[in-house]
């Protein structure tokens, strides 16, 4: 049977995860307000999205695309992004 998740993180194939992520992940989405949460410092690694908001993500990046990076155009769609002191993972 197939079955949908509610919700899209972004990775790479050349990345290390830090010990117990998925569980600091699921601890923090339940105790936090937020819309898009950044688990890196570096660009476009580790942004954690809702399922109900990747159609829009998806609309904003392919009508403007030409115009900026994809990390500077996530910034541009939300200014509700949350940080985190420490990144959970980290490109190699």
């Amino acid at each position: 049977a197939k079955t949908d998740g509610d919700y899209y993180l972004h990775l790479e194939d050349d990345i290390i995860c830090k010990d117990e992520f998925d569980i600091k992940i699921a601890d923090l989405i339940e105790n936090i307000e937020w819309k898009i949460i950044r688990f890196s410092t570096l660009g476009f690694i580790g942004l954690l999205f809702r399922k109900e908001d990747l159609i829009s993500v998806a609309d904003y990046f392919d009508s403007r695309y030409a115009e900026s990076p994809v990390d500077w155009l996530i910034q541009d769609w939300s200014r509700d992004i949350k940080f985190l002191n420490v990144s959970l993972f980290q490109h190699i």
